[in-house]
């Protein structure tokens, strides 16, 4: 007998979960840096947002047209330890009629 195993309709694939969450970290950082003139650091987003790979993150919004400028520099991690070459983003432009 072939048993098989019920998967609710309404149960979201890891896929369509993974681009959820993906979408949910564009949101974040546009969101983040709309307007902000300090910019904000791959740090912050790893540890106060949870987005593990802002690099990935910046790349796909720039696929999607946003332009940002990147500078590099020490900055210190929550526990005052610091760290060479980290990423500062600044958000410079949003595409027109594309949302993050």
């Amino acid at each position: 007998m072939d048993k098989k195993k019920a998967v609710p309709k309404h149960s979201p694939n890891k896929k369509t979960l993974k681009n959820m969450l993906t979408n949910n970290q564009h949101i974040i950082i546009i969101n983040e840096l709309r307007g902000n003139n300090q910019g904000v650091t791959s740090l912050t987003f790893r540890f106060k947002f949870s987005i593990i790979d802002p690099p990935a993150r910046i790349s796909e919004l720039k696929a999607k047209g946003y332009k940002f400028q990147t500078t590099y520099g020490i900055e210190l991690d929550l526990l005052d330890q610091p760290h060479d070459r980290v990423a500062r983003y600044f958000l410079l432009s949003e595409p027109v009629g594309v949302a993050a």
